[in-house]
């Protein structure tokens, strides 16, 4: 094993000695090559420059006789018409000099009456010229403000977004008066009646009595956060066990004979829990079944903010009754947090989430017709 593990370095050992005793080639005819293939390099840019160089002169000698015979089509054409207009010269030299030569009648009624027609027609422009300038002067004395019109309709149009889109009353108040201003400021006697409609619409948003959907949903929100305080139907069973362990470590102790009657009406106040019941329960909850039902809960009453913001009366209704009926079913509704969340959920159940508000299609009717007048 330690033989054929050297060979190979002997091998090596002879290779390198023949390489380094070897003489080197003579590079004579690789130079000479190189040099060829250099020059050939020089070469090669020279040539295509002067190809380019050929080219953009062929091209340039073709686009200068292009030139050159449309400047002879041009000149032939400068000739033609120098020959028509000598002749049109010529002919109206004719017709002038026989005209000259023709004895001219002149009507002294004619020139009286053309007179007569110039200077009436000369005082009505003049007449113009006047109230032109009377107007220039009135307009720049008492400026316009007829297109606070077409501002007054910008603004009923954006009312109109706020009250259907929106239900904004509020905003739409504001929109409605500063219209109402706008076609005041506008001084035209044709405003009259898209006032009085617009009046008529402040007077109904005013009386309506805006709902407070933010205040509502917060509500909701507060009622979510009250669930995790409340006491469930499982909660009886452990209370029940609890007190009973205290009232039998009492009742050990020795009392007197009032002491012993109140410790049995104690017990008996532990025992019994008067409450109405919409249905007989099967058995009371679990312990571990209390967080399913708290869960359920909390999803229907943020169910009912979601159809609170998309103003669905009818799923809104829905998900309170529900949520009502599950308090009746597993909670323990005599307690104080139960009587805070049934008492709000009977409050939200009769809230109008969606209340119909006036509408102003009539007095925007009126303001299109008042601008396409004023545009005509």
């Amino acid at each position: 094993m330690a033989d054929q593990k050297e060979t190979p370095k002997i091998l090596d050992e002879i290779a390198q000695k023949t390489t380094s005793g070897s003489k080197p080639r003579p590079r004579t005819s690789r130079s000479s090559g190189n040099g060829i293939v250099f020059v050939l390099l020089l070469l090669v840019p020279l040539l295509a420059a002067v190809a380019f160089l050929a080219y953009q002169q062929n091209q340039s000698s073709q686009v200068f006789s292009g030139l050159k015979t449309e400047s002879q089509l041009l000149q032939q054409q400068l000739e033609t018409q120098r020959a028509e207009f000598n002749a049109l010269e010529s002919e109206l030299s004719a017709q002038l000099a026989a005209i000259s030569a023709t004895p001219v009648t002149i009507d002294e009624s004619r020139v009286e009456q053309l007179e007569t027609t110039v200077s009436r027609q000369a005082q009505q422009v003049e007449n113009a010229l006047s109230e032109i300038r009377s107007n220039i002067s009135v307009s720049q004395q008492a400026p316009s403000f007829e297109w606070k019109i077409f501002e007054a309709q910008y603004l009923l149009g954006i009312a109109n977004q706020k009250l259907k889109l929106e239900s904004d009353t509020a905003s739409a108040i504001a929109m409605l008066e500063a219209a109402d201003a706008a076609l005041l400021e506008s001084g035209s006697s044709r405003v009259f009646t898209l006032r009085q409609s617009i009046a008529t619409d402040l007077t109904q948003l005013r009386a309506v009595r805006p709902f407070d959907r933010e205040g509502s949903y917060f509500r909701i929100a507060s009622l979510v956060q009250e669930v995790e305080n409340l006491d469930l139907v499982g909660s009886l069973q452990e209370g029940f066990q609890n007190r009973q362990s205290g009232i039998n470590s009492s009742s050990e102790m020795p009392g007197t004979e009032v002491g012993i009657i109140q410790s049995g009406l104690d017990f008996l106040s532990t025992v019994f829990v008067w409450r109405r019941w919409d249905e007989t329960p099967s058995a009371l909850l679990a312990p571990e079944q209390g967080v399913f039902i708290k869960q359920n809960l909390r999803l229907m009453l943020e169910q009912s903010q979601l159809a609170l913001l998309t103003k669905d009366q009818i799923l809104f209704t829905q998900s309170l009754v529900k949520s009502r009926d599950w308090l009746n079913r597993y909670a323990l509704i005599e307690s104080e947090s139960g009587q805070l969340i049934v008492n709000s959920l009977d409050d939200l159940s009769s809230l109008d989430i969606d209340p119909p508000l006036p509408t102003i299609d009539d007095t925007i009717d009126l303001v299109r017709q008042l601008a396409a007048s004023e545009r005509q």
